[in-house]
């Protein structure tokens, strides 16, 4: 047997091409969540930790996403748009998200540059 074929015996094989991705998606879209309510004191305490936040302050923030209905948490460089009521986003100097103060969970300033 030529050594070709011999090593496409050790192949993987995938009999149900797609159905681990479908998988995954199906249960992506059940764990879908409700956007949780804050109290009071969270909101205050998200307040002052966003107000105290400068240009470039490396953030985390969790933060609800409508569009898909999860919570996420992205780090990075922060701009915060106290007029607009709006955190912006930047890594590599590039802007990355927009997140609204309505939708932060939390936010941890970890360094400022």
């Amino acid at each position: 047997m030529p050594r070709e074929k011999r090593a496409a015996q050790f192949a993987p094989f995938d009999a149900l091409k797609g159905f681990y991705d479908e998988l995954m998606e199906r249960e992506y879209e059940q764990n879908k969540e409700e956007k949780m309510e804050q109290s009071e004191e969270d909101i205050a305490s998200l307040t002052q930790t966003i107000l105290s936040c400068k240009k470039d302050d490396e953030l985390f923030v969790s933060y609800y996403d409508e569009s898909d209905m999860h919570y996420h948490t992205i780090c990075g460089n922060a701009k915060i748009l106290t007029a607009e009521r709006i955190v912006e986003i930047y890594q590599n100097r590039r802007k990355i998200m927009s997140i609204s103060f309505d939708d932060i969970q939390k936010i941890e300033i970890k360094k400022t540059l």
